[in-house]
């Protein structure tokens, strides 16, 4: 047990040594970088240039245009507390001088006895120099806090204006500067007048450099230059991420980023070259400073705020308020500490930024180790630290430039380069991340609402079940009843139809506005006549009425006015709108009337019922109303909350519109449907302009089976397959007559053995959704054995989809009805199929027959000649074959023509006695070979393998003078028989192979072709043909084991 405790621990501590390692990593990193940025893109100077000593360097032996600006660092003359001029220095006044050491503040260990921080002085440095350049240059970086130069007695430039006081003029002004001058011989005399007031550690802080005009021109632009780019980086990372805050308004993370961007932008502004200074020199040096130090507090608070939004357990919420609380209160300090007071509380803020910068880091490197990095990716969370220490790098860098600690600002530069890079980098890796969770939850969304759809499409198809049951069982009532049902409970029974139809409308609706959203509705249009589709739906619905003094009145005269439209989309629509007006009428009508203008039908549904009030229009067709509402005026045309929103939606994607016209309550409604007029039909013009009266149910089940019955006298048996109970009642029902055997499934495996113990079905009637086997698969696998013709299926099914009803084809379906179907309809379909199969499979037989009598004469013919060229040589052998040809003649006048199919042994003895015919022809030229398997009775087409073996002799072996041997095999499979016919002949190459069985090929003899067809009408598979040219031929075919309900000769 110790052990198994233990272990943890060092993994834990395993994983801890991996953490500190990869935070040392990072850190070498940013500091492999600062020294790549300090040695390898430094300034134009040469450490190899001699020092000033004792206010003297000899630069006279210095190429400045080979190797470079030279910094005059060393030991520089010093005045202090003296601002003198080069003539003052020079006359016969005695100063007290010094020597100091540039760059350095002058307030030092080594000074501290004679300057303090503010104060003044003047820096004198004499240079020998090359008395051949024509024009030098001298750059400044950090004068602290205002000078002027003199070169030669000379004034050159100056930043500010150093004076002993505010009162004798001091301005304080640090901005770098460039001067020219020309050397007075070999001899250049440099004089620095510089004064800090207002500020802390005043002097020469960073390097002076000098070189030719052409070599600082160039230092002074890469410098500008360098500044400008990253300045211009952090500039459009803020307005990029402004513009992300503007999209993201609720995404604080922007907002805060894009603060602290805007408010970096103006920290490196202020530095280096002070790039904001050269653009506005108006503003007061001592004010931009202050502003800066204001902002980098902004700053500092806006950076913890943006991690914290990004993970809210990297930093302890303590810390946070903390520091955003101290911010606050420095921001508060800073605008009332006075100015001259500045420069000592900026020195103490700037320790204070680096400690906090070093507690972030600190927080992220703690939750990394201990996995507590919340919704963050680790990369994310590395992404993190390495800026913090980025940033802790960059001022830490420049803390020590200000403090002439070091002599190049490049490192913050590139520090700030690849903060923002991380920074980018790290948006869009969490937006590659977000894409990808995106993605994945747009798959189970959409795999989400595939099963939600499942779901109700399963669901439906409950509902749809009982109500198919209910609908066709009633109508069977009322369809067998003849008078033995009183008119009262024919009422009741053709009440409950029309409240089931409803309902099952509903379930429709429901169905329909699921498509709707998916826009998978699909439209099938038809020409028809607007009257007929009213008044058959005006009928249905009558027995909705709430009483006998509600009237259904249809004025749309007959003859008058079509659509081109879906129809069944048309009697949805109509059924909505009328249903609803039923619904909430009591006494009056509900009337249907239609005119026409500029091409368009206009269709008004007016009603005597309760009406809707004014506040309950405007959610007429959004849906909100869905359920009802509390009083009739609310729920009338709302009950279901989708009839009408489905209606306009179908109105719309047909062209047309739904609107309420008018509507008071307690006096009725008015709705117009509008749809594109289709022309006139004149052969569907009716006589009469009075609405149908009759029912649609006057035809009966028996009735249209009898049409049927008078053209087959035989049994038709039809297998159901249906895992419902109550719907192979119904169709049990529907198929009562005596003509009809029924065999039953109640799922997909048990169908497929009912089709193999019934091999004489006429019809499947087939349910899609079903447990194991789908419907699809069942037609599926039916038409790997049947074709198309010889066993129709109809699927019934709740799906109805035109994606549902394309596989139901591409499966191999003949015909498809949706659930619940009308009895009517579905006994026409099926009467339908059984006509179609019939005439399918007279007409393959017609076509047997044609082409089975098209190779007799050309076998006698053949066998003719054969026996009468023995007649003259060997009266005895042309004897023995008369007698086989009678034989064969007897045999084949005794096949029945409607039922072509022989034996497979008589098959052979014909095959042999052409064999004996063709022999007496070709002597010992010919050979043959007969190898069967013992015991094969299998039945074949008649007159398919003889065909095969004349063409065999004929074109493959007579071809060559010696001749050759044909061998017939038939060997038996559990699936079937495979038959084959190989010749030793000249054969063929593959493309006279592929045309001997093109309908198409002029010429030769019509065998092949012929008993290829035969055979794909048959098992819908032909013949195959392998022959390689010199070697031979090899014609094989396979015959199925199926037991077949054709009687057999032979």
């Amino acid at each position: 047990m110790a052990f198994r405790r233990m272990k943890p621990c060092a993994e834990d501590a395993g994983m801890r040594i991996r953490m500190v390692r990869k935070a040392l990593g990072a850190l070498l990193i940013a500091f492999a970088m600062a020294l790549i940025g300090w040695f390898g893109f430094g300034s134009d100077d040469n450490g190899n240039a001699p020092a000033a000593e004792k206010g003297f360097v000899d630069l006279s032996g210095w190429d400045f245009d080979k190797q470079g600006n030279v910094k005059l660092d060393g030991d520089w003359r010093f005045y202090p507390n003296l601002l003198l001029t080069p003539q003052e220095i020079e006359g016969n006044a005695v100063h007290p001088e010094r020597y100091i050491e540039v760059p350095n503040g002058w307030s030092n260990k080594e000074t501290s006895s004679f300057m303090k921080d503010k104060g003044f002085g003047t820096y004198r440095l004499e240079v020998k120099v090359d008395s051949g350049v024509s024009l030098y240059g001298i750059k400044t970086t950090y004068i602290r806090n205002a000078s002027k130069i003199y070169v030669n007695g000379k004034w050159v430039g100056n930043s500010g204006n150093p004076a002993e006081s505010v009162a004798d003029g001091y301005e304080s002004r640090n901005v770098p500067y460039t001067a020219y001058f020309a050397p007075d011989g070999d001899r250049v005399v440099i004089t620095v007048q510089a004064a800090n007031l207002d500020y802390y550690y005043g002097g020469i802080i960073q390097s002076i450099y000098l070189g030719t005009q052409q070599s600082i021109t160039a230092q002074a632009f890469k410098t500008n230059l360098l500044d400008t780019i990253g300045i211009s980086f952090l500039l459009l990372s803020a307005i990029y991420y402004l513009a992300l805050c503007f999209r993201r308004p609720k995404d604080r993370r922007f907002l805060y980023i894009t603060a602290f961007c805007f408010g970096y932008t103006f920290v490196v502004a202020s530095s280096g070259e002070r790039i904001f200074m050269q653009l506005f020199p108006i503003f007061p040096y001592m004010s931009v400073l202050k502003v800066k130090f204001f902002v980098m507090s902004g700053g500092i608070a806006c950076l913890c705020l943006f991690i914290r939004a990004m993970e809210r357990t990297l930093i302890p919420a303590l810390f946070n308020k903390a520091l955003v609380t101290g911010m606050i209160a420095l921001l508060t300090l800073g605008l009332l500490v006075p100015t001259e007071y500045y420069g000592r509380v900026e020195a103490i803020l700037v320790w204070v930024y680096l400690l906090i910068l070093l507690s972030l880091g600190f927080f992220i490197l703690r939750a990394i180790a201990r996995k507590r990095h919340g919704r963050l990716s680790r990369k994310t969370a590395w992404q993190l630290f390495a800026g913090i220490i980025l940033l802790f790098l960059q001022l830490s860098m420049m803390t020590l430039y200000l403090y002439s600690f070091i002599n190049t600002n490049i490192v913050p530069v590139l520090a700030q380069f690849f903060f923002l890079l991380g920074t980018a980098g790290m948006f869009a890796d969490q937006y590659k991340q977000a894409y990808d969770e995106l993605e994945e939850m747009s798959s189970k969304l959409i795999e989400t609402d595939k099963l939600k759809d499942e779901f109700l499409i399963h669901t439906s198809h409950e509902f749809k079940t009982p109500l198919h049951g209910i609908i066709n069982l009633a109508q069977v009532v009322l369809d067998q009843s003849g008078g033995e049902v009183t008119k009262k409970q024919t009422e009741n029974m053709t009440y409950i139809i029309a409240q089931a139809t409803r309902l099952s409308t509903l379930v429709n609706d429901i169905i329909d506005f699921q498509s709707l959203q998916r826009g998978s509705l699909a439209f099938h249009n038809t020409t028809f006549d607007v009257n007929g589709t009213l008044q058959a739906t005006l009928e249905a619905l009558s027995p909705m009425r709430r009483s006998d003094q509600v009237r259904l009145v249809n004025r749309v005269l007959p003859g008058e006015h079509f659509l081109l439209t879906d129809e069944n989309r048309f009697k949805q629509i109509v059924v909505n709108l009328v249903g609803n007006a039923l619904k909430f009428t009591e006494q009056g009508h509900v009337e249907v009337a239609a005119s026409s203008q500029d091409g368009l039908l206009h269709l008004t549904f007016a009603d005597t019922g309760t009406g809707i009030s004014e506040e309950h229009r405007r959610q007429l067709f959004t849906g909100e109303a869905f359920g009802g509402g509390s009083t009739p005026t609310a729920s009338a045309y709302t009950s279901s909350g989708l009839g009408l929103k489905i209606s306009k939606i179908i109105a719309s994607q047909m062209g047309g519109d739904l609107a309420l016209e008018w509507s008071e309550p307690g006096r009725g409604t008015v709705f117009r449907l509008t749809l594109p007029e289709a022309g006139k039909a004149p052969g569907r013009h009716r006589a009469d302009a009075e609405p149908q009266t009759s029912s649609p149910r006057e035809l009966n089940a028996a009735e249209s089976q009898q049409d049927l019955a008078s053209e087959q006298e035989d049994t038709i048996r039809i297998l159901l397959v249906d895992d419902e109970a109550s719907n192979i009642k119904v169709l049990r029902e529907l198929f009562s007559s005596s003509r009809y055997r029924l065999i039953v499934a109640s799922n997909g495996e048990e169908a497929l053995k009912r089709i193999e113990e019934h091999r004489d079905l006429s019809l499947v009637l087939l349910d899609v959704m079903m447990p194991g086997l789908s419907g699809y698969e069942v037609c599926q696998r039916i038409r790997m054995e049947y074709p198309i013709y010889k066993l129709p299926v109809l699927l019934l099914t709740v799906r109805s989809s035109s994606a549902d009803i394309a596989a139901g084809l591409e499966a191999g379906a003949n015909d498809f009805l949706a659930k619940p179907f009308d009895g009517k309809e579905l006994m026409a379909r099926v009467n339908t199929l059984l006509q179609l199969r019939e005439a399918v499979e007279q007409a393959v037989r017609m076509e047997t027959l044609f082409l089975q009598s098209q190779i007799k004469p050309h076998f006698i013919y053949n066998a003719l000649s054969g026996i009468m060229s023995l007649c003259y040589s060997d009266g005895a052998r042309a004897g023995k074959l008369l007698g086989e040809f009678s034989n064969y003649l007897r045999l084949g006048f005794d096949l029945e023509p409607r039922y072509a199919k022989v034996s497979l042994g008589r098959e052979l003895s014909l095959v042999k006695s052409y064999i004996e015919l063709e022999k007496a022809r070709f002597g010992e030229r010919l050979k043959t070979e007969m190898v069967v398997d013992a015991g094969l009775e299998t039945s074949i087409p008649a007159l398919i393998v003889q065909p095969l073996v004349e063409n065999a002799i004929r074109h493959g072996l007579m071809k060559r003078i010696t001749g050759g041997t044909v061998v017939i095999h038939a060997h038996s499979h559990p699936q079937g028989l495979r038959i084959e016919i190989r010749d030793d002949g000249i054969g063929m190459d593959a493309g006279q192979a592929a045309l001997l069985l093109s309908p198409e090929r002029s010429g030769g003899g019509i065998g092949l072709i012929n008993v290829h067809r035969r055979l794909m009408n048959e098992y819908s598979q032909g013949l195959r043909i392998e022959s390689v040219q010199g070697e031979g031929t090899t014609v094989s075919m396979w015959i199925p084991s199926r037991a077949e309900p054709d009687r057999t000769s032979g």
